[in-house]
């Protein structure tokens, strides 16, 4: 998902002066990458680390599709280990959700509700917040929206501005 919306290089790591020795056969989270990761915080520039791949394969993911000038139709993405529904939709598509009224159509319910944060809804209380990647998420205080919402991965929701 951050392809779709940031350019980006892909390098080939190689240059094993950056690498934590001895490197194993199926640890390369702390053998290679870690230690590149530390070293590019530091300052090294990514030239270092090797050569550029031109041709380098990226996933796509369904990306949401606007359906009227104030509705995007997408999907949920993940329900979370709390039942929270995580959306492909991203508050940058509609970033007058927190000053007009919405709806996000989700299974069979519409939720009309925008919260900061879980303690400003009641108990089973159901409602929208932001994530912290700015993706909409559905949620129920104390309580499960997948469960309540019969919704799982791939469910579509819709979310309208009026």
């Amino acid at each position: 998902m951050v392809f779709a919306r940031e350019q980006s290089k892909v390098r080939h790591i190689t240059n094993e002066r950056y690498f934590l020795k001895p490197v194993s056969r199926t640890f390369h989270g702390r053998d290679v990458f870690a230690p590149v990761a530390a070293h590019l915080a530091a300052g090294i520039l990514p030239s270092k680390f090797g050569p550029r791949i031109q041709d380098h394969l990226r996933l796509t993911f369904h990306q949401p599709t606007r359906t009227g000038q104030a509705r995007l139709t997408g999907s949920v993405l993940k329900v979370d280990r709390f039942g929270n529904l995580m959306t492909n939709l991203h508050i940058d598509d509609f970033p007058d959700i927190n000053t007009r009224p919405f709806g996000v159509n989700v299974g069979l319910e519409t939720v009309t509700r925008l919260a900061l944060t879980f303690t400003e809804c009641a108990t089973g209380e159901m409602f929208v917040l932001v994530g912290s990647s700015g993706y909409v998420e559905v949620a129920t205080n104390q309580g499960s929206a997948a469960k309540s919402l019969g919704c799982g991965a791939g469910s579509p929701v819709e979310l309208t501005i009026y």
